[in-house]
C-alpha cells in the first residue's frame, strides 16, 4: 500500500529507494499505467541496456521464473559434470582429457537434438501467435472500455440537452442532472469493480459509492449480485 505505479525503465530506478515493493500478482497492480510521451523517450534511450542489466535481479519477471530457472540450470549443470565424469571432456585449449569415470554402468547422459529440431519452428510461431492474440485481447478490451465511457458521456449530454426545464427551477434541473451523472458514474464504476480482483478494488469502491451516492442507493449497489445491471 502507498507504493506508486511505474513503467519498465522508471522502475528499476526507483526500486533502489524501495525496499517494500512485492512480485508476482502483486506488482501488477502497480504497473497499471499509461505510457506518455515522455516515457517512450526515456525507453528509446539507449543506456536503458545497461540499466536493465544492472538490476536483472530486482526485476519482477526473473523473480517470477526464479525458481524454474535455477531448476533447469541445476539440472544442466549437474549433467554437463557427470558426462565430464563417465565421459571425456574438452578445456579452453581444445585439449580433450578423459573422464574420471571409465565404466559401462555409468553411460553418458543425453538425448538426440532431432526433437529440439524439429519442434523449435511449431514452438516459435506458438508463441507468437499466443503474443499476437493477447495484445489483440488487450486492444479489443481498451476499444470497449474506451467506448463504455463515450457512450456514458453521450447520455449525461443528451440529459442536459434534451431536460425539459418548463415548469422547474434552476435548482431542481441542477439536481436532476447531477443525479444522473452520478448514477451513470456509478455504472462505469462498478463495472470497473466487477473487472477488477475483490481484495484490490473492493474496499475503494465501497467508500466511493457511500461519499457520492445516497446510503440506500449505495447498499443496493453494493448488495446486488450483478452490480453494473443494478447501478
Amino acid at each position: 500500500a502507498g507504493l506508486p505505479s511505474f513503467t519498465g525503465y522508471d522502475s528499476f530506478e526507483r526500486l533502489k529507494k524501495l525496499t517494500n515493493v512485492p512480485s508476482g500478482e502483486d506488482q501488477r497492480k502497480l504497473r497499471r499505467t499509461v505510457y506518455t510521451h515522455d516515457d517512450w523517450k526515456k525507453h528509446r534511450n539507449q543506456d536503458r541496456f545497461i540499466v536493465y542489466l544492472a538490476a536483472i535481479f530486482k526485476s519482477g519477471v526473473y523473480k517470477n521464473l526464479a525458481g524454474e530457472v535455477i531448476l533447469a540450470t541445476s539440472i544442466a549443470t549437474f549433467v554437463c559434470f557427470y558426462n565430464m565424469l563417465v565421459g571425456d571432456w574438452q578445456d579452453l585449449a581444445g585439449v580433450k582429457h578423459a573422464g574420471l569415470i571409465q565404466s559401462q554402468f555409468a553411460p553418458k547422459i543425453g538425448i538426440p537434438m532431432t526433437a529440439f529440431t524439429l519442434t523449435s519452428p511449431s514452438l516459435g510461431l506458438l508463441l507468437v501467435f499466443r503474443t499476437n492474440t493477447s495484445y489483440q485481447r488487450w486492444d479489443e478490451a481498451r476499444k470497449n472500455w474506451g467506448m463504455n465511457i463515450n457512450h456514458t458521456r453521450d447520455l449525461v449530454r443528451m440529459a442536459n440537452a434534451y431536460y425539459d426545464s418548463r415548469g422547474v427551477s434552476a435548482e431542481q434541473r441542477a439536481d436532476d442532472l447531477n443525479y444522473v451523472a452520478l448514477c451513470t458514474w456509478a455504472f462505469v464504476r462498478a463495472m470497473k469493480r466487477h473487472l477488477s480482483p475483490e481484495g484490490e478494488d473492493e474496499v475503494a469502491f465501497q467508500v466511493e459509492l457511500y461519499e457520492k451516492l445516497p446510503k440506500q442507493q449505495a447498499e443496493m449497489i453494493i448488495a446486488a449480485a450483478h452490480r453494473p445491471n443494478r447501478a
